[in-house]
């Protein structure tokens, strides 16, 4: 493993363990033992976001309170400086069915603690959740992770995700650089208006209008 990659690692990842918020898993350790460096973290039982919602196909209701307590935890974790980068449905276990845990924070960029050490031009994180910054592999801020929460709720309202395409990894990249994000209301005719209104906010694709 490259210097510059664990001296990076080690930073986020202690950045990341004084993290404190129900619904962001708890960093029990960092450290590294002959080359292996690992991050060890708090066991959540539970079904994935993506699981639990093809099994309980959840309502307006259950979707917006989810919703609104995983923006809790990004806005909590935003304010100490941290940007997960690779939301997704996977990445979030429903405790007890009722309460989501965000996990892997593996891509995880503290700002303060980038001092050069990110290659330029660099793509991390998952594909279709990408925002259209981090699929060009240029700068990114919270509001990238506001860009993929809101696909998050796109999708928990649709069962569908806007940018995911089955031809592959490259298509899903143009997707998300090029393509017009079909209205919920297009796709689930019962999703309420002003809901659909916030989802779509999410998703300008011009940072400044999130």
């Amino acid at each position: 493993i490259q210097g510059k990659f664990i001296e990076r690692f080690q930073k986020e990842a202690k950045s990341i363990a004084q993290l404190d918020h129900p619904n962001i898993v708890k960093i029990i350790e960092v450290g590294g033992d002959a080359g292996i460096y690992f991050i060890a973290m708090e066991h959540v039982e539970g079904l994935n976001l993506y699981k639990y919602m093809i099994k309980y196909e959840p309502t307006v209701y259950t979707v917006v309170q989810i919703i609104k307590q995983l923006a809790s935890a990004l806005e909590y974790a935003h304010d100490r400086n941290i940007i997960h980068r690779d939301l997704k449905l996977n990445n979030v276990i429903m405790k007890d069915n009722a309460h989501p845990v965000l996990i892997d924070f593996g891509l995880a960029k503290a700002r303060e603690a980038d001092s050069g050490l990110t290659i330029s031009g660099e793509i991390l994180g998952s594909p279709s959740y990408m925002s259209p910054e981090q699929a060009m592999g240029t700068h990114v801020d919270e509001r990238t992770d506001v860009y993929s929460l809101g696909i998050m709720f796109y999708e928990l309202l649709t069962s569908k995700n806007p940018f995911y395409d089955k031809r592959g990894y490259q298509q899903t990249i143009w997707n998300v650089l090029h393509s017009e994000v079909r209205s919920p209301r297009r796709v689930s005719d019962w999703v309420p208006k002003d809901i659909e209104v916030i989802v779509l906010k999410t998703l300008e694709r011009e940072t400044e209008k999130r």
